[in-house]
């Protein structure tokens, strides 16, 4: 089994979120010993926002993407091996802003979604655990 752990508190120490996430994970990784944990820290490593060619390189026939297209594409298709690899998944995010997410977790669902293999497959996330 594998869990997808998605980090985004920009704070590597005195974050409430990621506190409570490695509490979490501590908790998963004793009742899951031989689980594998595959960690996205995107207050470590924050994606870049969608661009025009990405988001242009989505709506074109894979046979017609030019280089930078293509290549633009390889992050959105990594992000989506992990997350459709994963049988489970722990979002640890801020809520210190009422009623939205940190930019980088925004990051990160815009490049999912922009993935035929995530959202042209009917509930490819259906039944499996999720904590936020």
């Amino acid at each position: 089994m594998t869990l997808l752990y998605v980090s985004t508190s920009i704070r590597p120490d005195g974050s409430t979120s990621r506190d409570l996430a490695e509490t979490f994970l501590e908790s998963w990784r004793q009742t899951h010993p031989h689980d594998t944990v595959v960690h996205r820290d995107l207050g470590a490593a924050p994606l870049p926002h969608l661009s025009l060619v990405e988001v242009t390189a989505s709506m074109t026939d894979p046979r017609e993407l030019t280089p930078e297209q293509a290549q633009a594409q390889e992050l959105g298709r990594e992000l989506a091996a992990e997350f459709i690899g994963a049988d489970a998944y722990l979002i640890g995010y801020p809520r210190c802003t009422t009623g939205s997410i940190p930019s980088a977790l925004k990051a990160w669902l815009d490049r999912l979604l922009l993935q035929p293999n995530v959202w042209q497959t009917e509930k490819v996330a259906a039944g499996r655990p999720a904590v936020t």
